[in-house]
Formats: structure tokens, C-alpha cells, sequence
């Protein structure tokens, strides 16, 4: 298993704002058998927007992972996630969930309503809550 994110302790070095061209994607993606993308904002800021983090980070991603033979593709998405959705979070995941169903090869696409991580934005506020 490889480990792919910014800051310390993965194995592949990745940020959805600045991933590298599409050729080195394609190198680094060589070799692996299942992509499992998570990776998500709730926030847009000026430094990264839902369309580039949601879009056309996994569009790319996911176009590599193609053409690096990966066999296994999965992509975690977000209950309500649809074109035109009532936020622009929802509306770009569901963007997303169009191109990844273009393409030419099959893939699972999960929505679930929350994902948990101790350092999650939205899983201490709900643990706050508690």
C-alpha cells in the first residue's frame, strides 16, 4: 500500500492544487494495482477551489491511473453530489462523478453521508457536539 497526500508521512508526494503534468502522473502511478481516491474540501479558498480539487485533480488523476494500467478504481464522493447540486461542494462532486463515469474504464463510485477522521474538520465538530 502507498500513501499518497502533502505533509509528512506518505509515500507519494501529491497536491490536488499542483499536481505534476500528466506523463510524471502517469510514472508514479505505474505499478499499483487500486487507486482509492479520498480526497475532498469543504471549503473553497483562494488557494484551492472545488473545481480544481474536485474536478480537474481527479479528472486528471484518475486519467493516469488509466493509462498507468490500473485495473481498480475507486472514488469516494459525497452524499448529494449532483450536477447543478444546491451548493457548489455538491455541484462539483457531482461534476466529478460525470467525468470518472466517461471513462474507459469501470469505476466505483461511493457517496457517503460522513467521513471520519479524528483530525477532520466536520468530525470534531460533530464529536464537539456530542
Amino acid at each position: 500500500m502507498v500513501l499518497a497526500g502533502r505533509g509528512q508521512g506518505v509515500d507519494l508526494a501529491l497536491d490536488f492544487n499542483a499536481l505534476p503534468p500528466q506523463g510524471e502522473l502517469v510514472r508514479r502511478l505505474r505499478g499499483h494495482d487500486v487507486l482509492v481516491n479520498a480526497v475532498g474540501i469543504f471549503q473553497a479558498q483562494a488557494q484551492q477551489s472545488f473545481d480544481a480539487v474536485h474536478v480537474k485533480a481527479v479528472a486528471a488523476l484518475f486519467g493516469a491511473a488509466v493509462q498507468a494500467g490500473i485495473g481498480r478504481l475507486l472514488h469516494v464522493s459525497a452524499l448529494g453530489a449532483e450536477l447543478g447540486g444546491s451548493t457548489a461542494y455538491f455541484d462539483s462532486k457531482g461534476r466529478a462523478e460525470v467525468l470518472l463515469r466517461q471513462l474507459p474504464a469501470p469505476v466505483v463510485i461511493v457517496r457517503p453521508s460522513l467521513v471520519f477522521s479524528p483530525q477532520g474538520a466536520s468530525s470534531r465538530f460533530f464529536l464537539g457536539l456530542a
